[in-house]
């Protein structure tokens, strides 16, 4: 996909307000979660499974529909999902809407199609609220986290709690990705999502339970995660850590250092808890530092990502590299912009910039293990940034 300047393009603009407007077409008829089939169908029509010439002459729109999209190989995969939901939209209202799809502009559709597309799957995001958009990374998000793993050429990713695979979106074709997500229309959201960036090569993205069934055949280069917040998996999983309870996030972390080759890398997206609380992740905390594990820690604000206002981390670990314990701390404060209301975004380019310059700067600072063992293993980033702390 393109970058984001095609927002500034006031033809797509206009596309994306007016297919917007359209899909309350879907309002009454279909629960909020499930107005995602909107983006199903108006893709289907866009790559001309659904032929306009069609719609209004079709005795039994639903049969026609059905047939259509389980004879191409790529939205049959997904039907099983979005079959049951079509079949509840009454056929007079299915008709409005895919009538609807003849009125946008071809030659913009064409042109713009899939960053349209991706626009649209971010204000489902927010209408729906926590519902989608814990599923959902925002796109610059992902992008920098990608850039900082710094994966070799033809890298072996895995995506235990693989969301919309927002991950897998910024990959390069030579690199090989393995998704696991849980939620059946999730994942039906995000092949469709994959489908739209082309980015169907080397990608295994399946409906799977990583904690119960997490793969064990492959030392991965990256194990990149954003796990559910707070959650606590099955205490039977706990106990074979040595450990009562377990959070998502400390799971991720002990499983993905198990998981990656000597040179590879664990990236977690996750709440700042994980930096400073007691019991078992204090015990974690000392574990990484003492054993050299933690490469870098990026500090964020509350309200970076979309379901939730708290401030979060990007923990990068590694194996075989960290020789001398230290750990690069980053705190990215400063490079949040204020969009609007309740909306902020990371200024990716402007903190990869400053993340490559050599040594500590204003926003980056190397601590050694012993300097975070006599500040009992306390990782808050501010901590090591005395002229931030207020």
């Amino acid at each position: 996909m393109r970058d984001d300047n095609y927002r500034d393009n006031d033809e797509v603009k206009m596309i994306t307000n007016q297919v917007w407007k359209s899909m309350s077409l879907l309002r009454g008829v279909l629960p909020v979660e499930h107005h995602h089939v909107y983006l199903f169908l108006l893709s289907a029509y866009y790559d001309g499974i659904i032929k306009s010439v069609h719609i209004d002459f079709s005795n039994d729109l639903h049969k026609y529909l059905f047939n259509s999209l389980e004879n191409e190989r790529r939205y049959s995969r997904i039907m099983d999902v979005y079959r049951p939901i079509i079949k509840s939209i009454p056929e007079e209202r299915l008709n409005e809407v895919l009538n609807n799809f003849t009125m946008f502009s071809n030659e913009v559709l064409n042109l713009y199609f899939d960053e349209i597309f991706d626009d649209l799957l971010f204000r489902l995001a927010d209408n729906q609220g926590k519902y989608s958009g814990e599923f959902l990374l925002p796109n610059e998000i992902s992008k920098f986290v990608m850039e900082l793993a710094e994966i070799p050429s033809q890298a072996t990713v895995f995506n235990p709690f693989a969301g919309l695979a927002s991950f897998a979106t910024h990959l390069k074709n030579n690199e090989r990705y393995y998704g696991q997500e849980i939620v059946n229309s999730t994942w039906a959201l995000g092949m469709l999502r994959l489908m739209r960036y082309q980015k169907s090569a080397n990608i295994d993205y399946r409906v799977e339970d990583s904690i119960n069934n997490w793969p064990s055949y492959e030392n991965f280069d990256l194990v990149i995660s954003n796990p559910p917040f707070n959650y606590k998996i099955d205490s039977h999983i706990a106990h074979q850590f040595g450990q009562k309870k377990m959070s998502a996030e400390a799971f991720v972390i002990t499983k993905g250092l198990e998981s990656i080759n000597y040179d590879g890398k664990v990236v977690c997206v996750t709440s700042q808890g994980i930096l400073f609380k007691g019991g078992q992740e204090g015990r974690l905390r000392q574990y990484l530092v003492d054993n050299g594990l933690i490469e870098t820690i990026v500090s964020l604000p509350g309200g970076v990502l979309r379901h939730t206002g708290v401030p979060v981390c990007i923990l990068v670990l590694t194996k075989g590299k960290n020789l001398n314990k230290s750990i690069r701390l980053i705190d990215a404060a400063d490079f949040v912009k204020n969009i609007g209301k309740g909306n902020k975004r990371l200024q990716v380019e402007k903190l990869l910039n400053d993340i490559h310059k050599y040594g500590n700067s204003n926003y980056t600072n190397i601590v050694s293990a012993d300097e975070v063992r006599n500040n009992n293993y306390n990782l808050s980033v501010k901590r090591y940034f005395p002229s931030l702390i207020v």
